[in-house]
């Protein structure tokens, strides 16, 4: 069951800054990188994966683990 563990609340608009929009940087990349490094990851993300696709509204990762199904 999905647990809230925070809320954000705004006091003002949001505005754009030169550090937001030019050098802050988040990557993504697949998990399957991670994988491949840390193996015993890959049971506990399966468990969340499958728990968040059983929660009433769906959250659904159809490509995550395709090849192991």
């Amino acid at each position: 069951m999905p647990l809230k563990i925070g809320q954000i609340v705004l006091t003002s608009s949001p505005t754009s800054t030169n550090y937001g929009d030019n050098i802050l940087f988040f990557q993504h990349q697949r998990m399957d990188d991670d994988f491949a490094i840390h193996p015993e990851w890959v049971d506990h993300a399966t468990a969340i994966s499958d728990a968040q696709a059983a929660t009433e509204g769906g959250f659904s990762y159809p490509d995550l683990h395709a090849s192991d199904k």
